[in-house]
């Protein structure tokens, strides 16, 4: 409990300087300071004889709050659920960057493609697609009409007529190499192996015969960077061209998340209900991510909302999310990607690290469109069974800060901002020039929205919105995902 006193303190300290948009909020924190605090918490706990409080007791149901900003008295409020992401209590753990074997990335896809046998995409053309890319190319555009329509130069134009006919050249000499009876070797076996770094990527298919025309296949891209574990691409069609997996992390217009209580019920025009398709999910990593849970469940039914084909359905379909489970708390499933680099060399390279998730759509009558695992880690050591947590009124006090600095200009005078999602969650942060470790650690994320200002100013906000604090909820220093810490 001393512990939590001192944080309380430092929190005072923290909070009484006024922030500047020009200065960073966020620095590379010291883990050590971090750890010792939650191991003396422990066993002060440990020692007092008592078991910890459980994380849903610590706080109310909702987060409610009416505030008004310093610096540009923005009015700031929130009454939404607290999605707390563990029935008990949190841990705490080192964790490491892991990767797939061989054997785990074939048994992954082939259950995604549902066959016993995998191919290495090559392109094959026919005599007949040749002749149709040598018809289009052979055509010259008119030098006026396009670069009217492109808004480019003359010399813009010459560049690209060279290009069309280096094009032409290349798939007329494909035609004239093919056979007349256009016979086609069947592809290669796919053992399930990265590509070399020089390759970079290589791309599988579920037919020996699948020789043309990649993005009209359902296929999947291998890459070297391990971080992108599993990439299954749906065929590029009217029905899957705009849900693909990647797209329920960022909630577009049209999706919407759907709530829990409702998992058993196929929505409008689904024959399988969310937790059916969750379930389908969930079968693609058995054995492999059993760790994984599900996160949430969303829904695409992106109808035109104007226009001639205003209300026609052109996709909809499930986006089952799921993130690592430790000891029973769930990860915050995190859509951006940290770039890990050495705080005390900045000219470093900049490798990458993707949170942990795994995302996929699925169709309305139950087959997996797209599947994609972002960012697999290991637990390298568990280091407390429980964390202790900073009060709500905290929390808030720092979420206030960070949105007094942000929306410090004059143009926001007087605006007003309000929550839209609050979860309580496990969140990896990097350790001190780590570039491949890190620590999973209780943080509060708080999404903003609607933002309501002058026109020129909602414009800009409405448009970009992509507004949310994430804060260590143990020591109450700001995390920048996109930083990693």
């Amino acid at each position: 409990m001393k512990r939590i006193v001192i944080l309380c303190l430092l929190f005072a300290l923290i909070v009484a300087c006024q922030p500047t948009p020009e200065v960073d909020a966020v620095k590379q924190k010291d883990t050590n300071v971090l750890i010792d605090t939650v191991l003396s918490e422990q066993k002060d706990t440990t020692e007092s004889d008592q078991p910890p409080t459980p994380v849903r007791e610590q706080f109310p149901e909702r987060f409610s709050c009416d505030r008004v900003t310093e610096t540009r008295h923005v009015h700031v409020t929130a009454d939404v659920p607290i999605e707390i992401l563990t029935d008990s209590v949190f841990s705490m753990a080192r964790v490491e960057r892991s990767a797939l074997t061989d054997a785990q990335r074939l048994t992954v896809y082939k259950r995604l493609f549902g066959t016993d046998t995998l191919y290495r995409f090559q392109e094959h053309f026919t005599r007949e697609s040749a002749a149709q890319w040598i018809e289009w190319l052979i055509q010259e555009p008119d030098k006026e009409t396009w670069m009217r329509e492109t808004g480019s130069t003359e010399e813009d134009y010459e560049k690209a007529q060279a290009h069309r006919r280096e094009e032409l050249q290349k798939y007329q000499d494909i035609y004239n190499a093919l056979s007349d009876d256009d016979t086609k070797v069947p592809l290669p076996e796919w053992d399930g192996s990265l590509p070399s770094f020089e390759e970079r990527m290589l791309q599988v298919v579920g037919d020996p015969f699948e020789q043309e025309g990649i993005y009209q296949l359902k296929h999947a891209d291998v890459s070297w960077f391990t971080d992108r574990a599993i990439v299954l691409e749906p065929a590029y069609t009217l029905e899957t061209g705009s849900i693909h997996a990647e797209a329920f992390i960022y909630h577009r217009e049209g999706f919407v998340r759907i709530d829990p209580k409702d998992y058993d019920t196929p929505q409008p025009g689904a024959s399988v209900t969310p937790r059916e398709s969750a379930a389908l999910v969930l079968s693609a990593v058995a054995g492999v991510a059993d760790e994984y849970v599900l996160s949430e469940i969303d829904w695409s039914n992106n109808a035109d909302t104007d226009g001639d084909d205003k209300g026609v359905v052109h996709s909809c379909g499930y986006g089952v999310i799921l993130t690592p489970s430790v000891q029973g708390a769930r990860m915050i499933a995190e859509q951006t990607i940290a770039e890990a680099q050495d705080d005390e060399d900045a000219a470093s390279f900049a490798r990458t690290w993707e949170y942990p998730r795994i995302v996929a759509s699925v169709s309305p009558d139950g087959r997996i469109w797209g599947f994609k695992w972002y960012g697999p880690i290991k637990i390298a050591e568990m280091l407390a069974d429980s964390t202790p947590l900073l009060p709500l009124d905290t929390i808030q006090d720092l979420a206030l800060q960070q949105i007094n600095r942000k929306f410090s200009y004059e143009a926001d005078e007087g605006a007003a901002l309000s929550v839209t999602r609050v979860q309580l969650g496990l969140f990896r942060i990097r350790e001190k020039n780590n570039l491949d470790g890190g620590l999973l650690v209780p943080a509060w994320r708080i999404d903003f929205g609607d933002y309501r200002g002058t026109p020129e100013r909602e414009q800009y906000w409405n448009g970009v919105m992509d507004l949310f604090v994430v804060i260590n909820a143990v020591d109450g220093t700001v995390i920048d995902p996109w930083k990693g810490y």
